[in-house]
């Protein structure tokens, strides 16, 4: 898979890969973002809540991600 050597190939330069977990509302992360060597984002509200619509996956830890504030006065079309 090339995007998984692609990950591999960054990590081992000392590059940080980060990469969203979806926008699907499924248990599944896709690639990058399942590889172990890449930091996931995961959408949660203020009060660090997934939200709806984010993916997430039992893999996934509360310090491994890097929170994006759900903000409720804007609209997502």
């Amino acid at each position: 898979m090339v995007v998984e050597w692609a990950v591999n190939y960054a990590y081992e330069r000392g590059v940080v890969v980060i990469d969203a977990a979806g926008n699907e509302n499924q248990s599944t992360v896709g690639y990058p973002a399942a590889n172990d060597r890449a930091v996931v984002v995961e959408a949660v509200n203020n009060s660090d809540v997934r939200v709806d619509f984010s993916n997430y996956n039992a893999g996934v830890t509360v310090d491994e991600i890097i929170a994006i504030v759900e903000d409720s006065s804007s609209n997502i079309d």
